[in-house]
């Protein structure tokens, strides 16, 4: 939970930053509204306090639940995956899973997006949001354990 507040006071501070950048002369096909962008951020937040909620309530499984699952009552199509773990495909997992939030940063080299850092800011903040959160309400209702759960090496 510490991390979705860092990301929402952080996707705040950009927008406002945002919001008060003056508008460079260069052509940029990207422009700020303070509606369509408020309620667009203002619907991300809804979305993330909400996921986090829905979040909040998934239960960790026990030691014993873990131990009586069983590769074969798995459905068939998620069968091939029950069971694998591999500590280094985690971490590769990981590292490119926060390489895009950071990823973004390269579009800096370009002189337009440059000046144009703010609308292409609060793009990415309202994208974030959505992309981020939205996924917890899958996680929350669908009650099913991840495939490597089914592996004694997890």
């Amino acid at each position: 939970m510490n991390t979705m507040r860092l990301f929402l006071l952080t996707a705040l501070l950009m927008f406002q930053c945002s919001s008060s950048q003056e508008r460079s002369e260069t052509y940029s096909p990207y422009k700020s509204n303070w509606t369509i962008d408020g309620l667009t951020l203002g619907a991300g937040l809804a979305v993330a306090f909400s996921a986090a909620a829905v979040d909040d309530q998934l239960t960790k499984p026990t030691t014993a639940e873990i131990g009586a699952l069983n590769k074969n009552e798995v459905n068939f199509f998620d069968r091939i995956a029950a069971g694998n773990y591999s500590k280094l495909q985690m971490t590769a997992s990981d590292i490119v899973l926060y390489s895009t939030f950071v990823s973004p940063l390269a579009l800096l080299v370009d002189d337009n997006i440059r000046n144009d850092w703010g609308t292409i800011t609060t793009m990415y903040c309202e994208m974030a949001l959505f992309s981020n959160f939205v996924p917890s309400y899958g996680k929350g209702s669908v009650k099913r354990f991840r495939p490597y759960a089914y592996s004694s090496s997890a």
